[in-house]
């Protein structure tokens, strides 16, 4: 597995375990919780560092293609390189032209491959939703006053907003 890919499965891995037993200690105090926080966050954040240190976490195991099952052979066994198949011939034989097209199946490195493809979805439509929830934020404290308005322009349209939605509620309620 490349580097970045190890590093990045590490701190996944991390920072999922800090979120577990941040969701276990919910009933704790705050203080607690974001101490677990804190530290998840600086064992990630190191975890590239010591990766030269430390025994590497070796993953292989989920992707390597498995390996043969030979039960023991007693002295007496004979060796035959026979297969038996339980695809029809019409199968087996638009199966062996697939393989020798060069078409792969779901194999280990494929699976990585779509494994991996599926992550960096995930993180960039979790990115993405953190942008609008920042948006949203942003836009609840304009309205409220506690920020200025960064797209305000003097006699912009929002200055035309604002008086046309005085307008109207001073017509519908009309100061006495």
């Amino acid at each position: 597995m490349n580097l970045l890919i190890d590093n990045t499965v590490r701190i996944t891995v991390i920072m999922l375990i800090g979120l577990g037993a941040r969701f276990v200690l919910r009933r704790r105090s705050a203080a607690v919780r974001h101490w677990v926080l804190a530290v998840s966050i600086l064992c990630a954040a190191s975890a590239p560092m010591l990766g030269a240190v430390v025994p590497v976490w070796d993953l292989g195991m989920f992707f390597a293609p498995p390996a043969a099952v030979a039960a023991p052979e007693p002295e007496s066994a004979v060796i035959t390189t026979e297969t038996f198949s339980t695809v029809p011939a019409a199968q087996g034989q638009a199966l062996s032209q697939l393989r020798a097209s060069g078409a792969r199946g779901l194999d280990a490195g494929t699976a990585g491959m779509w494994l991996g493809l599926a992550w960096v979805v995930g993180v960039a439509i979790s990115l993405l939703l953190l942008q609008a929830i920042s948006e949203l934020i942003k836009r609840i404290a304009v309205m409220r006053g506690v920020i200025p308005d960064p797209y305000e322009t003097t006699g912009g349209t929002h200055a035309a907003i604002e008086a046309e939605a005085e307008r109207v509620i001073s017509s519908i309620h009309p100061k006495q």
